[in-house]
């Protein structure tokens, strides 16, 4: 219950806690946190059995991870690798998991923790070799195939990748493979051929369930890319509907109908509850600050982005974000110095031809809805303007009635 408390908890520790409750026999509260831990991973099978076990009313004893002696001794040093792991003492952690392994042999947890400390070693090749020391009797075998296909990617692999996939989907039929595809293909900003991926996996699937809903997210995402807005937001309202208070999914479409000026305060009221959800996350305090922004509510944006920055200081994007705001309240110096350095830290010729070009001449434009409807009355716009333009003009004299 402490543990619980301390709401700092990853897959594995939530895993195990609700295994206790599942053994001793508080099967609603356990079952709540093995769809808590699925949230979190998503693709994990010893979760999805253990969830599914508990569905079936399986005896307790199940859920007992210790059998003999030896597995508490291998689960104690595996503990222990795993908490020299979290604070980057890798070799000191591969040799307690290898003891972990050397115990019991089938914890399969301990292979896995060995593979990632390899991987942020860069020893690639070591850690294909233990993801591929699992047979395909394994609940994890896929797993570890599709995490090879992870470290592929990593080393600029992508046809490689691709290709253990495709052995997947081809030897196994397996859906999570075709996903993983597409998630690479829009990784490579190959959009068109991560949006037929996905396509390719709902077709299976027939009617997109709750458990695969970030398949409605990344396909939204590709869509919005590839500039198709209208299937991005029914992709992404979709993925709404299925988790309503997922901080990313929030930010998301919040952040792109503020990009596009619509519905600016619906994205206000989402990305407010995504920064509460995940307040240290440096590109939604950003997005909240740029919808401030959008809406003309320039000192708001300020504080907002300049958090951002604090959290992402070398992110050409938000720098950029808060050298527009700080132009926008007379802080053009400072506007200035924040234009450079985002300039100094970008990779997008776009982006770098955009802030040279504000460098050189400042904001002439102030990017808002209201500005840009302002400026169509300065041009003295007949009588026959929209009532609702109008509306969105507070204390503005009447349009003229003379074309100039």
């Amino acid at each position: 219950k402490i543990a619980l408390s301390s709401g700092d908890l990853n897959a594995e520790d939530v895993e195990r806690l609700a295994s206790i409750y599942a053994h001793i026999g508080e099967r609603e509260t356990a079952l709540n946190l093995f769809e808590q831990a699925l949230l979190i991973d998503t693709d994990n099978p010893t979760l999805q059995r253990k969830r599914n076990l508990l569905l079936n009313e399986t005896d307790s004893d199940t859920f007992m991870p210790v059998k003999a002696p030896a597995d508490g001794v291998a689960l104690a040093f595996f503990d222990m690798a795993r908490l020299l792991a979290s604070e980057y003492s890798d070799e000191s952690a591969r040799v307690f998991a290898s003891i972990a392994i050397y115990l019991n042999p089938k914890l399969t947890q301990a292979r896995f923790l060995l593979a990632e400390v390899a991987t942020r070693n860069e020893r690639f090749e070591d850690a294909i070799a233990f993801y591929k020391g699992l047979e395909p009797e394994n609940e994890n075998f896929m797993r570890s195939r599709r995490r090879i296909a992870d470290i592929l990617v990593e080393q600029g692999k992508t046809g490689e990748a691709i290709e253990e996939l495709n052995a997947l989907v081809r030897d196994y039929d397996d859906l999570d493979s075709i996903i993983q595809i597409g998630d690479i293909y829009r990784g490579e900003e190959d959009f068109d051929n991560a949006i037929k991926a996905y396509n390719k996996a709902e077709d299976k699937l027939g009617t997109i369930p709750e458990e695969y809903w970030h398949l409605y997210y990344v396909r939204g995402m590709s869509y919005e890319q590839e500039g198709n807005w209208d299937k991005a937001e029914r992709n992404l309202q979709a993925a709404l509907d299925f988790q309503p208070d997922h901080p990313y999914v929030l930010n998301y479409l919040g952040y792109a109908w503020a990009d596009q000026g619509e519905n600016l305060d619906q994205s206000l009221d989402m990305i407010k509850r995504a920064v509460a959800l995940r307040p240290g996350d440096g590109y939604i305090t950003d997005s909240l600050g740029w919808v401030y922004y959008r809406m003309g509510q320039y000192k708001e944006a300020v504080p907002y982005l300049e958090q951002a920055v604090e959290l992402m200081p070398y992110d050409p994007i938000i720098n950029d974000h808060l050298g527009d705001a700080y132009w926008q309240v007379g802080r053009n110096l400072e506007a200035e110095f924040q234009w450079q350095r985002a300039k100094n830290h970008a990779e997008d010729e776009e982006l770098i031809t955009a802030i040279e070009d504000k460098l050189k001449n400042g904001l002439n434009k102030k990017n808002t809805i209201k500005d840009t409807v302002q400026e169509a009355v300065n041009l003295k716009l007949p009588d026959a303007l929209p009532e609702a333009i109008k509306d969105a003009l507070p204390n503005s004299e009447e349009p003229k009635t003379e074309m100039q």
